[in-house]
This record gives C-alpha cells, structure tokens and sequence, in this order.
C-alpha cells in the first residue's frame, strides 16, 4: 500500500511541476520576477501597465516579431500574455504582421499554445482559438497573392512542423485547427477568384 501511495505522490507530483503556468496564474511575486528582465523592452512594460497605446509603430511589430519567434522559458508567459493583449488591440499597420506571428509562436510554442487554448475552450471560451484561426487563414489566403514573408513558412511545412512538435494530449486540437485553417484559406482564394472572374465578364460585356 505504501508502495502504491509513493508512486501515485510522485506522478501528481510530476504532472503539477510539468504543466505550464500562464501569466493569470502566476503569483505577483513570480510576475515581478518576470517584469524586471533586462531582455523586455520598457515599451512593453509600458503597455502592461496601461501607459503605452498601440499606433503605426514599428518598435510594436519589431516586439511582436521577436515574440514570436523568441524560445526563452523564462519569458514565455509574460510575452503570451501581452502577444495576445497587444494583437487584440492592434489593427491596421500592426494587424498586418499577426498572421505570420501567430503562425511562428505556435511553431516555437506549440504545446504551451495549444494547452492554454484547451484551457479556454473548457470554461467555454474560444476566443485564442479563434484568433489563431482567423489570423492564420488570412495569411495564407494572403500567401496566394504572392505576399512572401522570409519567417512564414509554406502550409506543408507548417503542418509538418508542427505534427512533429504537438504533445499528443494536443495532436487532436492542432488537426481541427489545421483543417479549419485550410478550408478557411482555400474559401477566401475560390470566392477571390470568382470575384475576379465576374469582374472579366463584366469588362467583357463593356
């Protein structure tokens, strides 16, 4: 029996230590920890703290590049957390680099992307999972347009990527976003093209 104790303390012990905590669940004095890194830009403090409003800048997609593409555990909670705050807010100029970033922090983020989103999506909420799908649709859909981006990589590989970096706990989320972000792109390139096509005809016609 207390070999039968034991083990069971050491694998919720395991599973505790092993999941990742997110910004809303860290205590103050871990966020504090996190806020004085010399590596966040004071921009960026700026904006958490209410003082900084997202315009055409690009010390904004500068940082939301470098998020996305940033693999540091240590920040990894503090940058999720304003990645997703600043692209809620940003539009325009800034909203055009959210796609090929929500594509690159989920390639070097997949599994702590994926189990917030699950998070989420349990209490009812599918807001992060929207966004992805959303942003990423329009990326590729953008892609076929000839808009290239040197850190976007093609759909094929993105999904390869990521096959190989999804926990399989995340295997059956990630499919159902790939697929719906697929589908989504292919929609928005046939109704393009049919747009297109009408508008020949009408040119015909004159």
């Amino acid at each position: 029996m207390r070999h039968i104790i034991l083990t069971i303390l050491i694998v919720t012990s395991f599973n505790c230590f092993g999941q990742d905590k997110y910004w809303e669940q860290l205590t103050q004095n871990e966020k504090n920890e996190i806020l004085v890194n010399a590596d966040i830009p004071p921009f960026a403090i700026a904006f958490y703290n209410g003082n900084y409003d997202l315009g055409q800048d690009s010390l904004v997609i500068d940082f939301l590049e470098k998020v996305s593409l940033n693999k540091s555990k240590e920040l990894e909670p503090f940058y999720y957390f304003l990645f997703i705050k600043m692209c809620k807010k940003a539009d325009g100029y800034i909203g055009e680099v959210m796609g090929e970033c929500s594509i690159n922090i989920l390639l070097n983020h997949s599994n702590f992307v994926f189990n917030h989103m699950r998070q989420e999506m349990n209490k009812g909420k599918n807001e992060e999972y929207t966004f992805f799908k959303d942003n990423m649709i329009f990326e590729y859909y953008a892609s076929s347009l000839e808009r290239t981006y040197p850190n976007r990589p093609s759909f094929e590989n993105f999904e390869k990527a990521l096959k190989e970096t999804t926990s399989s706990e995340n295997q059956e989320l990630k499919t159902k976003l790939l697929k719906e972000v697929k589908l989504g792109a292919e929609k928005m390139i046939y109704e393009d093209r049919n747009e297109a096509d009408k508008l020949k005809q009408l040119e015909w016609k004159k």
